[in-house]
């Protein structure tokens, strides 16, 4: 048995406290790291994600999604080399971060444009955008639906502001 002198009683009591103070810490700064690294939808609701939505029309056209409670509404006009007009209106009381994707697809169903898009809308309000559809289509016809699409998906994400 080892008989320890006061002096060294009292530093191996100062290193096990140090060890346990050094600890608590290190442990606090992971929890702060964990919860300032949190997704968008692990936030308190105002953060909250919604969607994606997805839903197929023709240009000219309009849709809502989603379609059993709608959020927002957009019209889209008939592309002029490639520029859509659309207007998207907010539907609901909340302000939103919209970002959405436009993919064409010819009448064999192959993807020939896409088109990306994302700002801020208030509630109850309508904003009018001009989307650049990107053709993929190898051809060079002056037919803008073998080059832009006969068809059209929107894939909609809303993040509550």
């Amino acid at each position: 048995m080892v008989l320890l002198n006061g002096r060294q009683a009292l530093a191996g009591t100062l290193i096990l406290v140090f060890g346990f103070v050094v600890g608590y810490f290190v442990g606090q700064s992971a929890h702060v790291l964990r919860s300032s690294t949190k997704a968008p939808s692990e936030d308190a609701p105002a953060g909250e994600t919604l969607g994606p939505w997805k839903a197929s029309f023709r240009i000219p056209g309009s849709l809502q999604v989603p379609q059993d409670q709608p959020a927002i509404r957009c019209d889209f006009s008939r592309p002029v080399f490639g520029l859509v007009n659309e207007t998207i209106t907010n539907l609901v009381d909340k302000s939103f971060v919209i970002s959405y994707q436009v993919y064409g697809y010819d009448p064999k169903g192959r993807r020939v444009s896409e088109a990306e898009d994302e700002f801020a809308i208030g509630p109850r309000e309508s904003v009018v955008r001009e989307l650049s559809l990107h053709s993929h289509a190898a051809t060079m016809s002056l037919d803008t639906r073998a080059i832009l699409g006969s068809t059209f998906r929107l894939e909609v994400t809303l993040q509550q502001k």
